[in-house]
């Protein structure tokens, strides 16, 4: 009596020996039983190419951008390409930069520009600002909370330095924290000097 032979052809140590060969080369090597279920599935229907055009395949996707995008995140598990039977889609675009990289284009390499030009102007000193920075420490000193308010009061009292309304030493209410009297002076409510 004849070996029975399922539709699709080859026995299940012939299939299993392929899926073995595809798995060890796919790049997200996740869920391999669920794989290896799909993978014979498609094997009993006959649906199944023969392994060197889905190397050929799996090359093109390998070659994407968008399975090189992030490090591989969007690399679906095997299980998923073999249901979508995602060898049949069309070539994705090829990757121009390396795996892994992200591909600087013209838009990108400006953007870069931009960011790093206004981060050195940030840092930046202005000498405006510096000359006037001991008016700010007597200023401060007149606080009991100056020192551990420093940094939030070195901020707002430039800001209203360059507007050309920073109070001065002499003009504090010492009764107030020098953050509340910065913000009434600011505001121009009570507790400021005429």
């Amino acid at each position: 009596m004849p070996a029975r032979v399922k539709r699709g052809g080859g026995d299940f140590l012939a299939a299993n020996s392929l899926f073995e060969r595809l798995w060890a080369v796919y790049p997200r090597q996740e869920a391999k039983e669920l794989a290896r279920s799909a993978w014979h599935r498609l094997w009993r229907c006959g649906a199944l190419p023969a392994l060197d055009i889905l190397l050929a395949a799996l090359d093109r996707f390998r070659a994407s951008a968008s399975w090189n995008k992030e490090h591989g995140r969007f690399v679906p598990q095997l299980v998923n390409w073999l249901r979508g039977q995602r060898w049949l889609d069309e070539a994705p675009e090829a990757s121009a930069s390396p795996v892994g990289e992200s591909a600087m284009t013209p838009e990108k390499g400006e953007q870069v520009q931009r960011c790093l030009k206004r981060l050195e102007e940030r840092r930046r000193v202005d000498p405006a600002l510096e000359a006037a920075r001991p008016v700010f420490e007597a200023f401060l000193s007149r606080f009991a909370d100056g020192q551990s308010k420093r940094g939030p009061a070195w901020g707002l009292w430039s800001l209203l330095h360059r507007q050309g309304k920073a109070p001065h030493a002499e003009e504090v209410d010492t009764a107030m924290g020098i953050l509340d009297f910065l913000m009434q002076w600011r505001t121009g409510l009570p507790g400021r000097a005429a």
